[in-house]
């Protein structure tokens, strides 16, 4: 009995990180599987359009981290560098995990220079399994500490809190996928962007 127990234990402690995992990369809105890897091409499309590429690594257990860049070809030779982390803490179906990151921008908006920011929330994902197509539904709400550089002060930093929020819809056709999604914030009191991304997992 206590070798069953413990065989038991085990095996469930096995689903539990796999589907953490999982979790972890629904709740950016990506297809992936634990040990896989996504790259894709992306556009953001408001006041300023921005085209740049993201890759991400979902690693095996409750874990997920990626990195991205994008650049403007409209309004300005703005650049943005991000990196992300999301944890699946809770295990269960919908996911809902921590996600946190950094963001530096260079010439995003009239007078920045620079921006610096730290953004902490929550992300939840359902993915939907279907026979040839996967559909994950996902959103990120996060609060953003922001440090800036301005034009007309550049030996001075500010600092500021902000909030954004992105909600998206991903079809995985594995090993390709496709999505979309709604961005809103308050920095500079922006109208919504469109996200557009596609790419591939292996």
């Amino acid at each position: 009995m206590p070798h069953r127990s413990l065989s038991a234990a085990a095996g469930l402690a096995v689903v539990a990180l796999s589907a953490g995992g999982a979790g972890a990369q629904v709740c950016l809105g990506l297809p992936t599987w634990d040990g896989q890897v996504a790259v894709a091409g992306t556009g953001e499309f408001a006041e300023v359009d921005r085209y740049g590429a993201e890759f991400d690594v979902d690693v095996s257990g409750p874990a997920a981290f990626g990195f991205g860049y994008a650049n403007s070809t409209s309004g300005g030779d703005s650049q943005v560098f991000t990196g992300r982390l999301s944890y699946d803490f809770f295990l269960v179906e919908p996911a809902v995990c921590a996600v946190a990151g950094v963001r530096y921008a260079t010439d995003e908006a009239p007078g920045v220079d620079e921006r610096f920011g730290v953004p902490v929330g929550i992300g939840i994902g359902k993915r939907l399994r279907g026979e040839r197509v996967d559909v994950i539904v996902y959103g990120v709400p996060q609060y953003v500490w922001l440090r800036e550089k301005l034009a007309a002060a550049p030996d001075e930093d500010t600092t500021s809190n902000a909030f954004q929020a992105e909600a998206g819809l991903t079809l995985g056709f594995l090993p390709f996928y496709v999505g979309g999604a709604v961005i809103v914030s308050t920095f500079d009191d922006a109208d919504p962007a469109l996200r557009i991304r596609a790419g591939l997992t292996f």
